[in-house]
């Protein structure tokens, strides 16, 4: 908005804003109802989108996708590290531990279930998938 436009004056005044630029993020929810964060980081892209993840708590990247935090819980993370981590006699026990963990956990446990079932070579072919299907394409 313009802040020295007359009818934008009464807001401007009631939120600080006093140069141009002035930067403040609304969150949602009554709790930052009216009570804007004030952003003093940098201006480059990657400033605007670190600080935006950390208000909105999501995981996006540089572009608009995501970054490679999105959709992993680390409490999550480190049951798959001990899973990969264990023979395979204690896999069945901690896919197990796994299955109780309610919904945030189904993602995790399907993986679990998969590497139980296939061994690590579904770890070895999933992750050749991924480098192929994530590195940019070239022009040709």
């Amino acid at each position: 908005m313009d802040a020295d436009a007359a009818h934008n004056k009464p807001v401007a005044q009631k939120y600080g804003v006093a140069s141009f630029p002035t930067i403040k993020f609304f969150g949602k929810g009554k709790e930052n109802k009216g009570n804007p964060a004030a952003y003093d980081g940098g201006r480059s892209e990657q400033a605007f989108i670190d600080f935006l993840n950390e208000k909105c708590g999501t995981h996006r990247a540089v572009g608009g996708g995501l970054n490679d935090f999105a959709g992993r819980v680390p409490s999550l993370d480190e049951l798959a590290q001990k899973f990969i981590d264990a023979t395979t006699d204690a896999r069945t026990i901690i896919l197990s531990e796994a299955a109780v963990l309610g919904k945030e956990a189904k993602h995790y446990i399907r993986v679990m279930e998969k590497i139980t079932e296939k061994s690590n070579e579904y770890i070895t072919r999933e992750l050749k998938r991924y480098t192929l299907y994530s590195l940019p394409s070239t022009p040709g």
